[in-house]
């Protein structure tokens, strides 16, 4: 087994402790972050979706139905969305965790 490239983005964090996502894949030859920062937010802004239940979740969120108020990405590039009803209430959300209403 090969050990893995790791390339920290400046100023990442003090003290010099790794960060998965500054890790280089070795099939692509980009960092992980690199390579979620070029993903795109699939759900428009203004689209309803519903919140699908995952490990760990707060039950009493999943299966609410929400508009997307909002894109943001997580600290590794991952696409993140902001769920409201007229203005953001909820933040964080990944595409895996939302359902588009059809």
């Amino acid at each position: 087994m090969s050990r893995l490239e790791y390339r920290p983005k400046p100023g990442a964090l003090p003290g010099g402790l790794p960060l998965l996502c500054d890790f280089v894949d070795p099939e692509t030859g980009k960092t992980f972050r690199e390579k979620n920062n070029e993903l795109t937010h699939e759900i428009s802004i203004g689209t309803l979706v519903d919140v699908i239940p995952w490990e760990g979740a707060k039950t009493a969120l999943a299966g609410i139905r929400l508009r997307v108020t909002g894109h943001a990405r997580d600290c590794d590039g991952t696409p993140l969305y902001s769920l409201g009803v007229d203005s953001e209430l909820l933040r964080g959300y990944t595409e895996d965790a939302l359902r588009v209403v059809k």
